[in-house]
């Protein structure tokens, strides 16, 4: 009954080294298939975490573990990856996210590895 639970542009917050036991992009695919949009955690198993990315799938945004208490179930967020932060806009707080490197961050803007130009 998840699926009914989750609605477009929804998020995940879930605890460290999510994605665990994940080899294939399948995880992510479905992750994205039901409407998420981001995985925020304090870590990410590394194959995840890039099968997220070099498929343009979802983001996987790592925060802070003391960030996890800070957000609800029913929190509306909206996160900027131009200023590194996540405004929590029912709260009216504002909490950073850790930044994505510069490969990382122009694969993400191109919708993945396979749209990624090297320039």
């Amino acid at each position: 009954n998840f699926i009914n639970k989750v609605s477009k542009g929804d998020f995940l917050l879930v605890g460290h080294n999510f994605g665990c036991g994940s080899s294939r992009e399948h995880a992510p695919i479905a992750l994205s298939k039901t409407g998420i949009k981001a995985i925020l955690s304090p870590s990410f198993a590394r194959i995840f975490y890039r099968n997220s990315i070099d498929g343009g799938y979802l983001l996987p945004i790592e925060i802070e573990e003391n960030i996890l208490e800070k957000i609800d179930d029913k929190d509306e967020i909206e996160i900027n990856l131009d200023t590194n932060t996540i405004l929590n806009v029912t709260k009216k707080e504002s909490y950073p996210i850790k930044p994505f490197s510069k490969i990382i961050s122009d694969i993400i803007e191109a919708g993945g590895l396979f749209n990624y130009k090297i320039t």
